[in-house]
């Protein structure tokens, strides 16, 4: 949470920019379409998890990071490499978890206020506390922007495509039985951004008229007690839902007009147990229900039986984690899928650690099912994967580095068969990289974190780098404190060869972000922050013009 405050982040995609292996690419300005890649894998192929619920479209199966605020949040888990015998369908590239913020102790709270180029306006609070055994926090937020044209200014368009955002995100807690816990979470958004339209052969032009509008609810229970001193009973309930409106009151194209709304229902029942000679176990049953919905196309669902099983084990420094996991699908039948880590100290600062598995992503309802598209016959997409590694440590853990080898191979990709003009499990891929970090703390707020990744990926049908990979990314956080109440952040992410979808090669990027706050009290600061300040203009998605320059100015009266 310290990290989210002093970068003064909105999104959560703009956090996980400066992950190693993590490359983000968002279509135009605030409120466009946002995809993550995890190590060169599809955004489709990232499970993204909230409070423990699946949060990825049944329609797309990938999740758009763009109303996705850091409200509410206590921390983000980024969890690279092969997942799906843990975490089931979607997580072959691996799996990012958003955990909420939990409250306790006396009442208290804060309020915070911005404003800034573009009409920016935001407004942002929370309140938390705990007594008798409970804790609760509720947090909400309002912004909004008249935003820039997605389609390229440099062709004369100028109509600016607004963002609207609500967020409110709350938590619940009690202790009981002396040592078991329940939590209840919530977390609710309801957005608003224009639309441009795209005409052949000029690409995306400005369109007045032409909007979206989104929702999202997700809430979950979950139940922990220990029975024994050496088994612990795990119960949670999860339910997500999304709902995409696009909007446009011209007869013209029909396609502007269109509703897609989608539900995720999940119950997991798990056990951990404590076994001899070191060993621990986790076994669980999940079940979980999709269902999709696009009107006038289709009105779908699948039901999906999974059990998993995990032995972690540790020895004179060796840690090893083996598990598996089947998943019964009531459309496609059962997938089976494996994963061994192992983690190494060699010493006290230098630590070995590697990863080999496999991952399956279920063919989605588009996949399935959209007219003149969709294929009841897909099988599943599927993956192995591997990484090694090495990292160390100097000055009592203060300053770590860590260098990382990885390597997938994905098979029965889903892509458009021109014999049939259906969907098929034909595309093939492999990607192989190199990931190395550096992190310097040496306390208080001073500290430094560089990332480099190289990623090496490839269609193997048409030996082109994979789309919106770029080959070369890199990034840079500073957080430092110049003088008695002044704290700074900063942060560049810089991305180097990369193509679009169509194969034409993208615009090298480089965005360097800050933000910059001085305390007048205790509890009062006032800030500045700025984002692209060199106001570079690469696309990271071929034809979607990139934000530029923007500046904010802002209050913050409280606890944070």
């Amino acid at each position: 949470r310290a990290v989210i405050e002093r970068r003064g982040a909105v999104t959560v995609a703009e956090l996980l920019a400066t992950v190693p292996g993590v490359a983000v690419s968002r279509s135009g300005g605030p409120g466009g379409t946002t995809s993550v890649f995890l190590r060169g894998a599809s955004s489709s192929h990232t499970l993204v998890l909230v409070d423990g619920v699946r949060v990825n479209s049944t329609g797309s199966g990938a999740f758009d990071w763009a109303d996705l605020t850091v409200d509410g949040v206590e921390r983000i888990e980024v969890l690279r490499g092969p997942q799906s015998a843990i975490y089931g369908s979607e997580a072959l590239g691996g799996v990012i978890s958003i955990v909420s913020r939990r409250g306790g102790g006396e009442t208290a709270g804060g309020v915070s206020a911005e404003a800034g180029g573009r009409e920016w306006r935001r407004l942002a609070g929370r309140l938390a506390g705990g007594a008798g055994g409970w804790d609760w926090s509720v947090a909400a937020s309002s912004q909004e922007t008249d935003g820039l044209s997605h389609a390229p200014a440099a062709r004369g368009n100028r109509e600016r495509d607004p963002w609207e955002n609500v967020t409110a995100a709350a938590s619940l807690g009690r202790g009981w039985g002396g040592d078991g816990t329940a939590r209840a979470t919530v977390r609710w958004f309801d957005a608003a951004s224009g639309l441009d339209d795209f005409v052949f052969p000029e690409g995306l032009v400005d369109d007045p008229n032409y909007s979206q509008e989104r929702r999202g609810l997700v809430a979950s229970v979950a139940v922990e007690k220990p029975v024994t001193a050496r088994w612990t009973q795990r119960l949670r309930v999860g339910f997500a839902d999304e709902e995409t409106r696009t909007l446009d009151p011209d007869p013209e194209p029909a396609f502007h007009r269109g509703v897609f709304s989608g539900t995720t229902a999940d119950a997991e029942l798990a056990a951990d147990l404590a076994l001899p000679a070191g060993h621990a176990l986790s076994v669980g049953y999940v079940f979980e229900r999709r269902r999709g919905e696009q009107a006038a196309a289709f009105d779908a669902r699948a039901d999906l039986h999974s059990l998993y099983l995990e032995d972690r084990f540790a020895w004179r420094g060796l840690e090893v984690a083996l598990g598996a996991r089947h998943d019964d699908h009531s459309v496609f039948g059962g997938e089976t899928t494996w994963r061994a880590t192992g983690s190494w100290r060699l010493g006290g600062a230098t630590r070995l650690h590697g990863t080999w598995g496999t991952g399956f992503k279920a063919p989605t309802f588009v996949d399935l099912y959209f007219p003149f598209f969709g294929n009841p016959e897909l099988t599943p997409e599927t993956s192995e994967s591997w990484d090694l590694g090495v990292e160390r440590s100097w000055r009592d853990g203060r300053l770590t580095a860590d260098l990382t080898v990885f390597a997938g191979r994905y098979r029965d990709l889903v892509t458009f068969d021109t014999r049939t003009f259906l969907a098929a499990n034909l595309a093939r891929a492999e990607v192989e990289g190199i990931e190395t970090a550096v992190e310097w703390r040496p306390g208080g707020v001073w500290g430094l974190a560089a990332a480099y990744t190289l990623t090496d990926s490839e269609d193997l049908d048409t030996g082109e780098l994979l789309p919106r990979r770029p080959r070369h990314l890199a990034s840079l956080s500073v957080d430092l404190a110049p003088a008695p109440r002044w704290t700074l952040a900063a942060t560049l992410v810089a991305a180097a060869d990369r193509i679009d979808s169509d194969g034409r090669r993208l615009d090298d990027t480089e965005r360097l972000d800050g933000r910059i706050e001085y305390a007048l009290t205790s509890r009062l600061g006032a800030y500045a922050r700025v984002e692209n300040l060199f106001d570079e203009d690469g696309e990271e998605v071929g034809g979607y013009a990139a934000a530029g320059a923007t500046a904010v100015v802002g209050v913050r009266y409280g606890v944070r």
